[in-house]
């Protein structure tokens, strides 16, 4: 049975894991993707210091001693005079490759979803790589739908 539960400072490493392994996934698709590999301290902190935002939350998904994925989820308030202003946002979401299409990442979003109605989300946003057609598909099989083109232009080489 795979449950779902709140990642705490003990899941630190294996959250580390598993971010540098999204990032190793979407490597090649945009240099937006690209990190400096051996910056491990910063990410860490980085990591940390996520994990210890009160509105920010990382959601594991396990089985038995193993960890599955990860869903990082936060709430914003975006301006009150905008119809939806109680912003939700899906930031790093990943399943490890053995586990992709067993449910575990709709279990995760499903829960992520849920955290986000009890803060009082009114809608739920993301970014996905538009090369990760994979990721898009499972986005929209949720209900996700296309809202804008998130453009970049690189202004240091």
């Amino acid at each position: 049975m795979i449950n779902i539960r709140n990642a705490t400072l003990y899941d630190l490493d294996t959250i580390q894991k598993m971010w540098l392994d999204l990032h190793a996934h979407h490597n090649g698709q945009h240099y937006i993707f690209e990190i400096d590999l051996q910056a491990t301290d910063a990410i860490r902190a980085s990591l940390t210091d996520r994990l210890k935002q009160k509105n920010e939350r990382c959601f594991l998904a396990e089985k038995g001693a193993e960890i599955l994925g990860i869903i990082f989820v936060s709430i914003t308030e975006d301006g009150t005079f905008r119809k939806f202003h109680q912003r939700g946002y899906i930031a790093e979401t990943f399943v490890k490759d053995e586990y992709r299409s067993d449910g575990v990442g709709r279990l995760l979003y499903n829960h992520a979803k849920n955290w986000l109605l009890e803060k009082g989300a009114d809608h739920i946003e993301l970014q996905v790589s538009v090369k990760n057609r994979d990721a898009i598909r499972f986005w929209e099989d949720q209900g996700f739908t296309a809202a804008t083109e998130h453009m970049i232009y690189k202004l240091k080489k």
